[in-house]
């Protein structure tokens, strides 16, 4: 992949990930948000990253890491919770909002994915 030495891509699905959505952003500012999105998956790239590096993924954050304005972000959020891909959390800080993961199998699935593509 271009940018990142291969072994470090080969043995860290974190930094694929993170990888693949950088890339989506260079994409993105050169050709526009609109032509290539995929927001199930940046969706979920965002959430195994942030599973893998211990941090929260707040609903609001995933919207906007993902492109999308908030109402379409929580609608992909809904269809990927309706598909039992992620789950959400309420959150014990702020009662108002709501944290989103990934489910436990589907974590597993994406490091498994992930290994693979960077090989």
């Amino acid at each position: 992949m271009i940018g990142r030495p291969a072994d470090a891509i080969e043995t860290d699905p974190a930094e694929t990930a993170r990888h693949l959505l950088e890339e989506r952003r260079r994409r993105a500012a050169l050709f526009g948000e609109d032509l290539f999105a995929n927001p199930a998956w940046e969706i979920m790239l965002e959430l195994f990253l942030a599973s893998e590096t211990h941090v929260r993924a707040p609903l609001a954050r995933v919207g906007s890491a993902a492109g999308v304005p908030a109402a379409a972000a929580r609608r992909w959020v809904d269809l990927l919770e309706e598909r039992g891909l992620l789950r959400k959390i309420p959150d014990r800080e702020a009662p108002d909002c709501m944290t989103v993961a990934l489910t436990t199998e589907v974590q597993e699935r994406m490091r498994a994915y992930l290994r693979e593509s960077a090989g």
